[in-house]
């Protein structure tokens, strides 16, 4: 979190964490067009749709149960893969616990230097949810596919071609040694791609 930024960099959570932006949320007490009310958090919200940049306007009423500090202070939006898992690994301070804000949907808002920050996750699941690829696992089924097909190449197809003798010792080193292999190879994928994808914003 202390992590000195230049001024070309982007920021460490969308850099180094692989959070991206969504929105940003802006309190007000004027009445906005196109609002949308939200009954369990006595909110009206409007402007997300359409705005280029993702502004989104948020009218609270008074008997609203959201966080005073959200009321109050304009929020920054990220999406995240893991929610549970990115709340876990960086000790965030936690002001809303994660909730469901609809189908497929999780949310939860956290507090940094006196700032608000909205997490969201994603799943593939309710209507107007797009599916989504959950990174974690493709690159690990990757390199699990890589391995198998690696292990079967090298340890029968090759010997049977070189008419070499398939030993049961040389099956047993080699699955462990072509899993490590496949890992290592998904994961190198991807870092990778991952550089790739931010190359590209």
């Amino acid at each position: 979190m202390n992590t000195s930024r230049l001024d070309f960099e982007s920021p460490l959570a969308v850099e180094k964490w692989g959070w991206k932006y969504h929105h940003m949320g802006i309190p007000t007490n004027k009445v906005m067009p196109g609002e949308k009310y939200l009954p369990q958090f006595k909110l009206y919200v409007s402007g997300f749709s359409t705005s280029p940049f993702g502004v989104e306007w948020m009218r609270f009423e008074d008997d609203s149960p959201v966080s005073p500090l959200i009321q109050t202070v304009p929020h920054i939006a990220f999406e995240v893969d893991d929610l549970e898992k990115e709340l876990r690994t960086h000790s965030l301070k936690i002001i809303t616990e994660p909730n469901k804000t609809a189908e497929g949907i999780t949310v939860a808002m956290i507090e940094h230097n006196g700032a608000p920050v909205e997490l969201i996750e994603f799943r593939n699941s309710g209507p107007g949810v797009p599916e989504k690829k959950n990174k974690n696992r493709v690159w690990l089924i990757s390199g699990l596919l890589f391995g198998l097909f690696m292990f079967i190449a090298m340890e029968i197809l090759y010997p049977l071609i070189a008419e070499h003798e398939i030993t049961p010792k040389a099956l047993l080193i080699g699955i462990p040694l072509w899993l490590i292999c496949g890992l290592g190879w998904g994961y190198t994928m991807k870092i990778v791609m991952n550089k790739k994808e931010r190359k590209n914003k």
